[in-house]
């Protein structure tokens, strides 16, 4: 299935295809991200990276930051 993603804050955006039973990681694994760098956004709402991705989902990727 294919699902929208907007990665952020670099404001790009890719269709991605998965499997029917994808799940966040494996979306990360397609777009070639570290699940431990990002968090995954769907409709303005954090979700945990072991949620199932929805067919039609738009999702946002934002990149984390940290440092001290």
């Amino acid at each position: 299935m294919s699902v929208k993603v907007m990665l952020l804050p670099e404001r790009e955006r890719r269709v991605v295809e998965v499997g029917k039973a994808a799940d966040g990681f494996a979306l990360l694994k397609a777009l070639g991200l570290n699940p431990e760098n990002v968090i995954i956004v769907r409709q303005d709402q954090p979700i945990p990276v072991d949620s199932r991705i929805r067919p039609g989902d738009e999702l946002k990727v934002v990149r984390v930051v940290s440092g001290g």
